[in-house]
């Protein structure tokens, strides 16, 4: 058994958010990261993109949806996440930590442009 942890972080409008998973390669195998990656479309584009890493094409996908739905780690801990299989350490994949800055609808610009 051998647990990996990864970061994963961005910058949205200058602030940092970020995202810390623990998993158990074992208990999550690298078939499970394929079978992920494989189910949503875009695939070998996000693979691509990852270098060829499947861990890293499905946790930027994961960190992505875990920042802009404030419901999915609880949908993926309750097993209700479409396309994901249920998350947790029974699992052997757990969220350690999550830091998203809130941003209001005031932060957000709205400029008309010239056609």
């Amino acid at each position: 058994m051998t647990i990996r942890r990864y970061e994963i972080s961005a910058e949205f409008w200058s602030h940092n958010a970020s995202l810390v998973v623990e998993f158990d390669d074992e208990k999550f195998p690298l078939t499970t990261f394929e079978e992920i990656n494989r189910f949503w479309s875009g695939d070998q584009s996000r693979l691509d993109l990852a270098g060829g890493n499947v861990v890293v094409a499905v946790l930027r996908m994961l960190a992505m949806r875990t920042w802009t739905d404030h419901d999915f780690e609880a949908d993926l801990e309750a097993g209700r996440a479409e396309g994901w299989p249920q998350l947790g350490r029974s699992a052997g994949f757990r969220i350690c930590h999550v830091d998203m800055p809130e941003i209001e609808s005031a932060d957000v610009e709205v400029v008309e442009v010239a056609l």
